[in-house]
This record gives C-alpha cells, structure tokens and sequence, in this order.
C-alpha cells in the first residue's frame, strides 16, 4: 500500500531565474539571485471501514485526501532552513524533515484515519467522495527581501453541517543575499505593542463592519496569524468562527505599517523602512520605539 502512495506522488523541480526587487525592507535591490521550488502534487481515496453501520448505509463512507504543496529548494544562497521548517510543521505538523514525500504519505493516512474509522486505501471518484480534505501550500508574494507564504486546508468530515478551510501564513525576511527568518509578530512588536494591538484592531475591524459585517475582536489572531501583502501592509488574518460567523469567512484585518510603528521593534522597523518616519529628539541615539519622536 505505501509503494502505491509513493509511485502515485511526484515532485517536479521548477527552476526560474528573475530579479528580485526590494519593496518593503531596506530599499535597496538585491542581487538577482536563481530561485528553485520543487511541487508535490497526489490524491488518495479512503473507504472508511465500518461506517456504514452507524449511518445507515448500504456502502461505508468514503474519505478524498489530496495535498499540492509547493516547497522552496533554494533562494540564491540564504539558508532557508527554518522556512522549510515552518511549512512542514504547518502543513505536516513535522520537523527536520529529510525526505518530503514519506512525510505526505503519513499525513495522508493519518487525515483519513482522524475520521474515526479505519481508512482503506482504494480507487473512486474525488467528486463523489462522502468527506475530504484539501491541502495547499504555495507563494502568495516574493519580493527581494520577503517571501510570504501560505498553507491552505478546506475540510469536510462526513455528514458535518458544513465543511470548514483555514490558511496560515509564514513570512520569510531576506535583508541580504546571504541570510533570512520567519518573523513572526513578537519579532515585528514589542512585548507593550502586542497588548495593544487588539484594541487597535477592533476600532479597525468596526470600521471595516460596512464591508465585513459585524466582529467581536478580543486578542490577535490564533496562532498570531499574520502576512504582509504585496502593497506592504500588515494583515491580520482570522480564521472563520475566530472572530465572526462562519458565514463571513476569513478576516483579514489590513494596517500601513506606519499606523503601527510606536508599537514595533527595531526590527518591525528595519522590515518597513520605517526609520525616516519618526525621528529622535537626540541625533546620536539609535531609534527605537522609546525615544521616538513624531515627524508632522
């Protein structure tokens, strides 16, 4: 059974050479550099074994399992090490992963036996299927100094009311041609800026209310999930039930970063080119979030 998993799953090598511009960091270009991403595409189909009993069926239930991912092989010469980390634990809930394709071969299994049955691997028709579950992981945004990416599930268990889909986003920041970090909102804002965020997000969300109907904002969004566009802003991203109805899907809940640059760190800062913003009363110092001054 895991040689039919592994022969139905391929990895194609895209190799792309461009320039990279710079278009929220620092603001100098960098080098062009080559890029290369390996795709992971394959589709399983499950009849979980027993159901049919408990759903009064003539045929047990059936379960679609499919993962498309998109995985970074190289970004010229960053160690991109923690990247790949982050997309494996996001998607795969693994780390230190050596080889891709076993690590989707269990991921796979595991989804459609989580359905409380054993799942059996056989053929049939995605369309048809009684529950499935769709994983996506792809580029949203690359730029000389950022890549955002994003890990996408649509789910639906059988005979749910609904199904339910989420997407989870890693930012990746380059500031040169030889090092890069996941970044996550702690390194972009100080301990003080995080408690005041939500505050600042609620009075943004009611003011969104005409397009997005109405929210309860009560802290940052699980997980801290967050991406910076390709405009640059930074967006706050709710999953559906987090903060509304399902009905009103994903929130994402958009600020000009220099909206928020009393609440940044040096590096928040460094990221939005946001040093000339603000400036400090005392031309030695260094600028930081205390001993910013606002330029009118």
């Amino acid at each position: 059974m895991k040689t039919a998993l592994l022969n139905s799953l391929s990895g194609v090598a895209l190799l792309a050479v461009i320039p990279l511009m710079s278009s929220c960091g620092n603001g100098n270009a960098t080098q062009d550099s080559s890029i290369a991403f390996e795709t992971y595409q394959t589709g399983q189909f499950y009849t979980l074994t027993g159901s049919a009993a408990d759903y009064q069926r003539d045929t047990d239930l059936s379960f679609y399992d499919s993962v498309s991912i998109v995985m970074p092989t190289r970004l010229g010469d960053i160690d991109i090490t923690a990247l790949k980390d982050s997309i494996t634990d996001m998607a795969f809930e693994a780390t230190n992963v050596q080889a891709i394709v076993p690590t989707i071969n269990r991921w796979l299994t595991k989804t459609a036996n989580e359905q409380g049955y054993k799942a059996r691997l056989t053929s049939g028709n995605p369309e048809t299927a009684s529950g499935f579950c769709y994983l996506n992981g792809y580029v949203v945004y690359l730029s000389g100094d950022m890549l955002v990416y994003c890990v996408k599930t649509d789910v639906y268990n059988p005979g749910a009311a609904h199904g339910m889909y989420d997407k989870r986003y890693i930012n990746f920041y380059m500031p040169d041609n030889n090092t890069g970090q996941v970044v996550t909102l702690s390194d972009i804002f100080t301990p003080q800026g995080l408690k005041k965020l939500p505050e600042l997000i609620a009075e943004q969300t009611s003011n969104m209310s005409d397009m997005i109907g109405p929210t309860e904002v009560d802290g940052l969004p699980d997980n801290n999930n967050f991406f910076i566009s390709s405009e640059g802003k930074i967006v706050m991203a709710y999953q559906p039930y987090e903060i509304a109805s399902y009905a009103q899907g994903i929130i994402n809940v958009p600020f000009e970063p220099y909206e928020l640059v009393e609440l940044m760190t040096p590096l928040g800062i460094k990221i939005f080119n946001l040093e000339d913003f603000y400036v400090t009363d005392d031309v030695t110092s260094e600028p930081t979030p205390d001993n910013f001054t606002s330029r009118q």
